[in-house]
């Protein structure tokens, strides 16, 4: 028992240390995984959602910028009539046809980004923003469909 009180100031500060260190090693490691894995999604995920909305945003803009386009943005129906209007070698047309494509293929891929990592996000807020996104680039690709190949419109 001697021995023990003796020691004790010394092993309770020395088991101390040692049991510390491992539980900080521990929670560093778990800590560093966690970190990687969040790493991933920005990089393979949130990066480049990003940079497609950014190109979508600009070239939505481009044609909003237009103002032969600009009051017809909420009338599927006129938009398709004047579109269709316009001769099939019209400069504006074909600038405004694959401004269109181009957006529905990011927009595509915007979506197929999300449809991959769908499971994995977790704040409410961005869940629903997604759905609005998909929904809303459903929309948007029917009247751009409508619009470029002159089909009748089902927006009307």
């Amino acid at each position: 028992m001697d021995l023990l009180k003796v020691w004790s100031p010394i092993l309770v500060p020395l088991l101390g240390l040692l049991v510390g260190t491992g539980w900080l090693q521990y929670y560093l490691k778990s800590r560093s995984e966690k970190q990687g894995k969040y790493q991933a999604y920005l990089e393979g995920f949130l990066i480049p959602l990003e940079g497609i909305l950014k190109i979508t945003s600009s070239n939505f803009l481009k044609l909003q910028d237009d103002r032969e386009l600009t009051n017809l943005e909420y009338h599927p129906g006129r938009l398709q009539h004047f579109f269709t209007s316009l001769a099939d070698d019209d400069p504006r047309k074909l600038l405004w046809k694959s401004r269109i494509e181009w957006m529905q293929k990011e927009n595509k891929n915007a979506v197929d980004l999300i449809d991959r990592y769908y499971g994995k996000i977790r704040l409410r807020e961005f869940m629903d923003a997604c759905d609005e996104f998909n929904y809303t680039r459903k929309n948007g690709n029917l009247c751009g469909v409508c619009c470029t190949d002159q089909a009748l419109c089902p927006i009307l």
